[in-house]
């Protein structure tokens, strides 16, 4: 059942010009930018003068409003990079592919992103225990919380049993249809917000 509507969210908004440097500028100091000639298209865009900014928002801001992420942003160029630079780089093994998609996609992805997180964090609807994905959290924050929860249970001459589980390829475990409706029972998320959402994770190619 849904939250009701106090806790409804069901449209995305669009973001006025100057708003969109900001975001570049974000993403250019992240790693893609130097794994993926595709990302150095963000170079580009953070130089050229601001007036050029209100055609980039054009498409920016119909895939926000239409809840439609077109399928030109959700191609991917696969990049095969070594795990570690000692390596053997004629090993295969020693491999892992890294997905990047266009940069406007991640601009796009920052704006909902950002808004989707400000709705969960008004409305308190992150999972108290989360660490990931979490402002001011961190696998840090995660294991002093498990760390305090074993010595306070060993303090009280308790047992303590620790079962830890690592999924390979977590993400791709994720089932699309059930995460479409736990966000709208559970967080009330609908119209053109679950539709972005599940445009956004359909059709992808690589």
């Amino acid at each position: 059942m849904s939250f009701g509507s106090d806790f409804d969210m069901d449209v995305l908004y669009t973001l006025k010009k100057g708003w969109n440097l900001r975001i570049c500028v974000q993403i250019e100091q992240t790693s893609c930018w130097n794994v993926s000639l595709r990302c150095r298209g963000i170079h580009l865009i953070v130089t050229i003068k601001r007036e050029y900014f209100s055609l980039f928002n054009s498409h920016q801001n119909k895939s926000l409003q239409t809840g439609i992420m077109p399928s030109q942003l959700k191609e991917a160029i696969v990049k095969p990079t070594l795990k570690k630079p000692h390596l053997d780089i004629q090993d295969l093994n020693n491999y892992r592919p890294v997905s990047n998609l266009p940069f406007l996609s991640k601009v796009i992805e920052r704006v909902v992103a950002a808004q989707l997180t400000e709705y969960m964090t008004k409305n308190s609807l992150t999972e108290p225990l989360q660490s990931a994905y979490r402002q001011h959290h961190s696998t840090e924050t995660a294991l002093v919380h498990v760390l305090n929860d074993i010595l306070l249970s060993l303090d009280k001459k308790k047992s303590v049993f620790l079962i830890l589980l690592d999924l390979s390829a977590a993400f791709d475990t994720v089932d699309h249809k059930l995460l479409i409706d736990r966000i709208s029972r559970r967080l009330g998320i609908g119209g053109v917000v679950r539709d972005w959402i599940e445009s956004y994770i359909a059709g992808r190619t690589q």
